[in-house]
């Protein structure tokens, strides 16, 4: 077992303690308070949109004046057939907690409040606020829906939720229906952002319902937790849509409070008729604890933070129609929010047909006189990496993009915040190192050097192993262990920490000062590209919070000081922000309630920016994976070492195994050669359109005129350019 069980006596104090939260302070919670509602009709309206409400059905339409296509909280077509599902007919969601039981529900705002008529609304400026009572719970949630030129947004103050007795809030659901699709619908669809991008066919089979769930940005990384954690495919944009054959679609941006949300999605629900995805909020952080394990039971418990966390949630609901009306065009309609809100960098970055991620090394155990301490084994000194990128470029034809990975005091595995701010000696030292970049710089190669900001595990350069940590929603320092392979469960013995949200700002100005020392020429900051995480040290990081604006304020930051910073694995504020972006999806997790892999991460940002690919060494099935990429038009990503130690085969952060140059360098030479005619037509190019031309077979379009097939199967395939061979891709130009 990962941690050591919590005795049953401390659980029970613990829950005690947690009970007795209730603060006989608390607002009085009115039950015969009168609900008041604004009239039947339209409450806002511009030259494009009405926002149009009904105090009958509680329900909130968008009406478009351009071809009059109704989207509401209620799907409009199902309200007209009198549909009474508690579930469709539910505008809102909430889950709460006992505080004296522990127990957790689920409540439908249908069944508990409008049934009741415990809904108020009322008129204000562009729009109009309605407020649901849940009074069995003493909970109240305003939400504010106000029409825009464009669109419809969702909001919540959380501020202004009212929880008065023993049940507190955990999370709610904001409009689970109003992205939805009739399940008879034969060319509706969902659209999905794990990983790469999904789609989710709404119509009912034999699977029955279908239903997905994913953390926007991830799971909360300083979350404490037993349980060991199954790999997937996060998502990096917070963005979902239903589309539907009438040429309508309609997308939801999760434009504030992306960092606490959830996107949940259900399809071919036969007792509904109905599919949907929406987003959750949790408005409380929470940890987990095992407090009781025996032969037949176990039992984890939920520790939730005291308190509500301060902030406001917005979704923006934009409508597309025609051409527009598909997963193409919701790609678009994200980057342009980005654009407009002045957040998506144009980079002037080198591109190249491929990235090499050179591994320096990691921690490995050795024993001097019976004595075991750490040790930095050395997989890539800088000499070597100098060596490596030599060699690839002479036998390619072609330059690589560079990003040094673990070349910190501690190579991969954690240690003091940015390795201390120095490179381990074991790596070849400062003349070695100064060489590289001098010889990158002189080969017109761009060269990212990578520091790690977020985790660490020891004190060191100012920052304070005990006083500088985050702290998890329990109060308790957050935590997290390294998985030990071998045994597939963590190791107590690699265990890190995440530094305190208000001291990552301090962190980067130290690397910039570091780097204008060291004259490195580019930073990488790959665990604050990808790793979102509480800090309960202060209320407003409480469930995720502030995780983008840091980022985007430390990428400025390395900007302003006249470099260029790459990512990895990047999250959508982090991806925007970036020069380069290396280790982008190509898969979005291949979950079996999806329908159809689409490379939306990549319709977002191409053409901004280069992006380049997970490591193709690394996976499981390089060609599909390469097959991918060309379909996404994506760098290749791969990630080497010179030499490899027996030692590190358990490795924790790393398949370093895999990784060894002259293992991949045939894999390497000959992909790119194959991939650099085609990468260099599609250079800077943005992505206007991706669809399934046959079964098994894309077409992708840029905006430059170059079309690309692909078929992925391993049949041959009938295109319209002619006979496509079994895996395998042909492109052209207009």
């Amino acid at each position: 077992m990962l941690r050591k069980t919590v005795s049953l006596l401390v659980s029970m104090l613990f829950i005690l303690c947690f009970a007795g939260c209730v603060s006989e302070e608390s607002v009085p919670y009115n039950k015969d308070a009168t609900v008041g509602n604004a009239q039947s009709g339209i409450v806002a309206s511009n030259s494009n949109y009405q926002l149009i409400w009904d105090d009958t059905s509680y329900c909130v339409m968008l009406k478009s004046l351009k071809n009059g296509k109704i989207w509401s909280n209620i799907p409009y077509e199902y309200l007209n057939q009198g549909g009474s599902s508690a579930s469709v007919n539910s505008t809102i969601n909430i889950t709460v907690m006992n505080t004296v039981s522990m127990k957790q529900d689920e409540l439908r705002g249908y069944t508990e409040a409008a049934e009741n008529g415990r809904i108020a609304s009322e008129k204000i400026e562009n729009g109009i606020k309605v407020t649901y009572y849940f009074d069995n719970y003493s909970i109240s949630v305003p939400v504010e829906y106000l029409l825009r030129d464009d669109s419809v947004a969702l909001s919540v103050k959380t501020e202004e939720i009212v929880e008065a007795g023993e049940y507190k809030l955990i999370s709610f659901a904001l409009a689970p229906y109003m992205c939805s699709a009739d399940n008879t619908d034969t060319e509706a669809y969902l659209m999905v952002p794990s990983g790469s991008g999904a789609l989710m066919s709404v119509n009912e089979n034999a699977d029955a319902i279908r239903k997905y769930s994913g953390a926007v940005y991830g799971e909360d990384a300083s979350r404490i937790q037993p349980e060991i954690l199954v790999d997937s495919e996060p998502i990096y944009i917070p963005v979902f849509g239903a589309a539907v054959s009438d040429k309508n679609a309609l997308m939801g941006i999760i434009e504030s409070g992306a960092c606490a949300a959830k996107i949940n999605a259900e399809a071919g629900n036969s007792r509904t008729g109905w599919s949907s995805i929406y987003s959750e909020f949790y408005v409380r952080g929470y940890d987990s604890y095992p407090t009781t394990q025996f032969i037949w039971s176990y039992q984890d418990l939920d520790y939730f933070s005291d308190d509500i966390t301060d902030m406001v949630v917005t979704v923006g609901y934009y409508p597309l129609y025609g051409d527009d009306a598909n997963y193409n065009g919701m790609a678009m309609r994200y980057r342009n929010y980005l654009e407009e809100k002045g957040m998506l960098y144009v980079s002037e970055s080198k591109p190249s047909p491929y990235a090499l991620s050179l591994v320096g090394g990691a921690l490995k155990t050795v024993a001097t006189g019976g004595i075991p301490h750490k040790v930095t084994s050395v997989v890539t000194s800088f000499s070597n990496a100098q060596d490596i990128i030599t060699d690839v470029s002479n036998i390619s034809g072609h330059a690589p993009s560079v990003q040094l990975i673990g070349y910190g005091s501690n190579g991969l595995d954690a240690g003091k915040i940015a390795g201390g701010f120095r490179f381990s000696s074991e790596f070849g030292g400062e003349k070695q190192r100064r060489a590289l970049e001098n010889y990158c710089s002189e080969k017109g190669i761009e060269l990212y050097t990578d520091f790690e900001v977020v985790r660490y595990s020891e004190s060191g350069k100012g920052f304070s192993y005990l006083l500088d940590a985050a702290k998890s929603a329990s109060l308790n320092i957050a935590e997290s262990y390294l998985i030990n392979t071998p045994l597939r469960n963590y190791d107590e013995n690699a265990a890190y920490r995440f530094l305190k949200k208000s001291q990552i700002i301090k962190a980067v100005e130290k690397l910039v000062k570091t780097a204008d020392k060291k004259e490195i020429s580019g930073i990488s900051l790959s665990s604050l590209s990808s790793v979102s995480y509480s800090d309960f040290s202060e209320a407003k990081y409480g469930v995720k919070g502030e995780t983008e604006e840091i980022a985007r304020q430390s990428f400025q930051k390395i900007k302003e000081s006249g470099r260029k910073v790459a990512a990895s694995s990047a999250n959508s504020y982090a991806a925007a922000a970036a020069d380069v972006i290396y280790n982008a999806p190509l898969t979005n997790g291949n979950y079996d309630v999806f329908s159809q892999w689409i490379p939306f991460y990549q319709m977002v940002f191409s053409g901004s920016k280069p992006i380049y690919s997970s490591y193709l060494n690394l996976g499981a099935d390089s060609s599909e994976a390469i097959l991918r990429a060309v379909a996404s038009g994506t760098g290749l990503g791969f990630a080497v070492s010179s030499t490899y130690d027996i030692d590190l085969s358990v490795s924790k952060t790393f398949s370093l195994y895999g990784t060894v140059y002259e293992d991949n360098k045939e894999l390497i030479s000959d992909t790119v050669k194959t991939y650099a005619d085609y990468y260099k037509a599609i250079e800077g190019a943005e992505i206007i359109n991706y669809t399934l031309v046959a079964e098994g077979v894309s077409l992708t379009e840029f905006n430059n005129g170059v079309k690309v097939y692909v078929n992925y199967t391993e049949e041959k395939a009938v295109t319209p350019v002619g006979e496509l061979k079994p895996l395998s891709s042909v492109w052209l130009k207009d």
